[in-house]
């Protein structure tokens, strides 16, 4: 994906701050918002300033299946970026939240600050008992629904009720919530409910009843899109709105069955219900991730409300490290017991019928349609069955230039064995956990039959620990003297036998080449010029048909003698977006160019395929 910065002229902006975060904050001015960087951000929500600098359109480095920081802002309304050149402060919001949040969170072990952050604040660390949590597929899924707060105010009103009337006590619990909301501003799923908690007091005691439940709910959507539509881009607001709803017309379409079928149909329909949620945040789905949602849930809700009190400094510390340990303890156990399917991405128009389906199958039950029922039960098994399982990798071939920035990752499968050469390496990620294991999630890959790494640099090898733990690997080769290496029909060979002449790891670079559905494939690694004309020297001929450029394009490769010794169709440089070495050199473009190569580069296609079918 290609990436276009306009910039426009300098201009003098006044708002307030709508969301704030360590190093940026969004800035609402008019009828525009703006993302601003701030490395050491000390503005908070509330905050009006007068901003003068630069306005241009959005433009983030994307690698693959990482966040998608530039989307995430579009789907707030953010398309355009400040760059400031003096900020004015107006007036300072004496409510210095993120402050206050700072100070909780610095007075709390790691694993308690750790499960804090991710119910409470939605935002994880690196963490072991985080990791086990994601893996059972439950983090998200609480920060965003807001459950546990839910649960809170069942709580509160029953405590409240013990002093004071069913009227009262509501309304002391309402106040509590909407201030504790107030606190956390502007976590949607706090302030969704505590706006209808509002709506149902306005409803009970001013309106007498005048609405049902599911006109209230509507009316709180119908709110909240009024004042800002892109919510409905939010998984906070989707999962808000939907799950109630669920909920609701479940509830009434499987009133007539006694207590036990009715929570066995109500346990499958949510799972059903659940499974494109997960699919959209982990390419895969659990089979057994609601029951241990279930399972820990009594857990989760207690260790919510400690971390409300821990938020106020209250000394419930050591009762908080008591329900963490549950938590570790408990989906450490359930992390031997959990089974999940890879899946492909749900596009929008598949999400659509698949939702569609479930709303008419919960009617069918409604209205007792029993043959159409289990028509449209067969219809859903078959057509997700077909889904899940990898029939597109039983009948193609292909071999992917992972987009992982500045670095090599190149896959090669054929059926279902897969081969890894290069992993990549990022400081500020680890590329593994964030862009290689999600990408073989999305194509059903369950694991690397064979990984290489060209040599040692870290841009090359640097997921290679992560990838070890969080991953299936049978195989991992880096030495020179294992080739060539033959696996189901793939024979890989390397041209680079000159590592005892050298102790520089780019001149160690093994360079390998492979054929898959008649094409051929060059992979240089960082083998420099030098190399390239020692292996001129040694090989007659190597056929190759789409060379991958030595080191990222720099000009320390890639030589005119060598691609005209070549003669590849296309060449593909994998290099980071704006990267600070300046790859691709303009003299290895012009190389290529002069040759009449195709050139295709990660920085600007992101992930490049090439994909056969036997």
């Amino acid at each position: 994906m290609s990436y276009i910065s306009f910039d426009f002229q300098k201009e003098s902006y006044s708002g307030v701050v709508i969301d704030s975060k360590d190093n940026y904050y969004l800035f609402s001015s008019t009828f525009e918002k703006f993302y601003v960087y701030n490395k050491n951000n000390k503005y908070e929500v509330g905050d009006i300033l007068t901003i003068k600098g630069n306005k241009k359109t959005l433009s983030f480095t994307q690698i693959e299946s990482s966040f998608d920081f530039e989307g995430y802002l579009n789907k707030k309304g953010v398309k355009y970026e400040l760059e400031p050149k003096k900020v004015e402060e107006r007036f300072l919001n004496p409510f210095r939240l993120k402050s206050l949040k700072e100070k909780a969170l610095n007075g709390l072990n790691k694993d308690n600050r750790a499960l804090v952050k991710a119910i409470i604040f939605s935002s994880s660390e690196d963490n072991e008992l985080i990791s086990d949590l994601k893996e059972l597929h439950l983090v998200r899924l609480l920060s965003t629904s807001g459950i546990y707060i839910s649960l809170f105010y069942t709580l509160l009103r029953k405590f409240f009720s013990l002093f004071f009337k069913e009227k009262t006590s509501k309304i002391i619990s309402t106040i509590f919530i909407v201030f504790y909301s107030g606190l956390l501003f502007p976590k949607f799923s706090l302030i969704r409910f505590s706006s209808f908690l509002i709506f149902k007091l306005i409803n009970e005691y001013i309106l007498h009843k005048k609405f049902d439940y599911l006109s209230l709910l509507s009316i709180s959507g119908l709110f909240f899109i009024f004042i800002d539509y892109h919510l409905t881009y939010q998984i906070s607001f989707i999962l808000g709105y939907s799950f109630p709803l669920v909920s609701y017309f479940l509830s009434h379409a499987l009133s007539r069955y006694s207590r036990f079928i009715k929570k066995l149909l109500m346990y499958l329909f949510i799972f059903i219900f659940l499974i494109p949620i997960d699919i959209y945040f982990y390419n895969e789905f659990s089979i057994f991730s609601y029951l241990f949602q279930i399972i820990l849930a009594p857990l989760f809700m207690f260790a919510a409300i400690m971390s409300i009190f821990l938020i106020f400094k209250a000394p419930f510390e050591p009762v908080m490290n008591h329900i963490v340990n549950g938590i570790r303890n408990i989906s450490h156990l359930l992390n031997y017991m959990n089974l999940n399917i890879y899946a492909h991405p749900l596009n929008e128009g598949a999400f659509a019928i698949y939702i569609l389906m479930f709303i008419l199958l919960i009617y069918l039950f409604e209205i007792r349609f029993k043959p159409l029922i289990i028509y449209l039960n067969l219809m859903y098994f078959t057509a997700f069955s077909l889904y899940l399982l990898p029939v597109k990798n039983l009948i193609t071939s292909e071999v992917s230039f992972i987009n992982v920035g500045q670095g090599d990752s190149t896959l090669i499968r054929k059926g279902n064995t897969a081969i890894l050469i290069d992993t990549g390496g990022l400081t500020y990620m680890d590329i593994a956990q964030d862009a290689l294991i999600p990408y073989f999630k999305k194509h059903q890959i369950y694991n690397i039959d064979l990984l290489i790494t060209t040599h040692d640099d870290f841009d090359h090898s640097g997921g290679v620990d992560s990838l070890h733990k969080y991953f299936s690997v049978k195989h991992y080769i880096k030495e020179a003297s294992a080739f060539p290496i033959s696996i189901n029909g793939i024979t890989l060979y390397n041209y680079n036998n000159y590592q005892e002449e050298t102790k520089d790891e780019n001149d160690k670079s093994l360079v390998i080449g492979f054929n898959l559905h008649n094409v051929n494939y060059l992979i240089m690694g960082d083998a420099p010029k030098e190399i390239e004309y020692k292996i001129i020297e040694d090989y007659k001929f190597i056929s190759c048909d789409i060379l991958k450029v030595g080191h990222h394009g720099s000009n320390t490769s890639t030589s005119d003698a060598f691609i005209k010794y070549l003669k590849p169709k296309e060449a593909i440089i994998s290099c980071g977006k704006s990267n600070k070495y300046g790859h691709p050199h303009k003299e290895t473009i012009s190389t290529l160019k002069s040759n009449n190569v195709s050139i295709r580069r990660t920085d600007k296609e992101g992930t490049i395929n090439y994909l056969s079918y036997f």
